[in-house]
């Protein structure tokens, strides 16, 4: 179960147990109408959405939509050719046909949404081209079929879209919702980072300016010949290092603000020097 979303799970129960309902007043309707094996099928067809609405419940989705999709496509075309064309039952493949795209996940079910997206069209041009005699060519009463069933079958159709749209504006709600929320949540953490950086920077340049000020002013008092090319390589190395907290800074701001590139003239030889003279005291 931990593999589908228990809105999925919850989606594909209730479609199953509103499809008990539509199947119970098919069964009741085919039996006033002494249509025994349309009786009859309508009888097993609620067995098998209760066994969609089982299977679901219990975690064994991709068999339950299969046995519903399936069921619901070829039962709408069984009840459309006893009531005719009068009886506009093929519109409910409006439903249908849209069904698997909330049914199944886009990115990791594909094959599934194409394959129960098509098979609503096939058997809709099928019933048109046998002229609705595809599986019966005993009819319902076409006044009949005009004055009660049409009217259930637009009702029926109107409400499931309806249903339909609105589930599909809830995921994108929340979709979006989700996503917004994870934005806030990454904007967050990125300034935190910066605001560390940005204070950390700071708190490391105020005794570093130390060390190189104290650096500058041993060089200015005299030193033993021994100590002038180490107080050189302390200066030279704390001037690096504040170069280098100066570049996170930098960075920060990059982040948070637009900042302007300065073009800044440097030596590469004095730089290749100052670093081979800083090596050779660490050898």
């Amino acid at each position: 179960m931990s593999n589908y979303s228990q809105r999925r799970i919850n989606l594909v129960f209730t479609i199953a147990l509103i499809n008990i309902g539509f199947a119970i007043l098919c069964t009741i309707i085919s039996d006033k109408f002494d249509f025994i094996w349309l009786r009859n099928y309508n009888a097993i067809n609620i067995l098998a959405y209760i066994a969609a609405a089982y299977l679901a419940k219990n975690g064994h989705l991709t068999i339950a939509r299969i046995l519903y999709l399936i069921t619901s496509s070829i039962g709408i075309a069984v009840i459309s050719s006893f009531a005719g064309k009068n009886g506009s039952l093929e519109f409910i493949y409006i439903f249908n046909i849209g069904l698997p795209f909330i049914m199944f996940s886009y990115r990791r079910e594909r094959a599934y949404i194409i394959s129960f997206f098509i098979l609503p069209l096939i058997l809709w041009f099928l019933l048109f081209i046998t002229d609705y005699n595809l599986f019966a060519i005993r009819k319902i009463d076409p006044i009949i079929a005009k004055k009660v069933i049409y009217p259930i079958t637009i009702l029926s159709t109107i409400s499931l879209v309806i249903f339909q749209l609105i589930y599909f504006l809830i995921i994108n709600a929340s979709y979006f919702n989700r996503i917004q929320k994870k934005e806030l949540e990454a904007l967050e953490a990125s300034n935190a980072k910066s605001n560390f950086l940005s204070t950390m920077s700071h708190e490391i340049r105020t005794p570093l300016n130390a060390v190189i000020g104290l650096s500058y002013i041993l060089g200015d008092n005299e030193p033993r010949k021994d100590q002038v090319q180490n107080i050189e390589a302390l200066n030279y190395s704390g001037k690096i290092l504040l170069n280098l907290l100066n570049n996170v800074l930098d960075f920060s701001k990059m982040q948070s603000t637009k900042i302007e590139l300065d073009n800044i003239p440097v030596d590469l030889s004095e730089a290749i020097k100052q670093i081979k003279k800083f090596m050779k005291l660490l050898v």
